[in-house]
């Protein structure tokens, strides 16, 4: 938990763990993290790590579904 709280500063850690429990038994959440953070800062218009931020929290199951979409060069394939 404390990766979650250190990537989503400020945030209530216990609603994002509600809304995908998975992330508790992640065994690569640190480099997960980092992987899907840096994929959609430049992916995203606005290039902003708080965006992205706001986007992951609110959507935490981008954690496991960005995988889907290594290849991709816009957000909207």
């Amino acid at each position: 938990m404390i990766i979650l709280v250190e990537a989503f500063p400020g945030k209530d850690i216990m609603q994002l763990l509600m809304r995908q429990p998975k992330v508790l038994w992640t065994d690569d959440l640190r480099t997960r993290i980092v992987r899907v953070f840096d994929q959609l800062q430049e992916l995203h218009p606005s290039k902003d790590v708080d965006v992205v931020s706001e986007i992951i929290y609110d959507n935490p199951e981008l954690l496991f579904r960005m995988d889907y979409y290594a290849k991709a060069t816009l957000i909207d394939e």
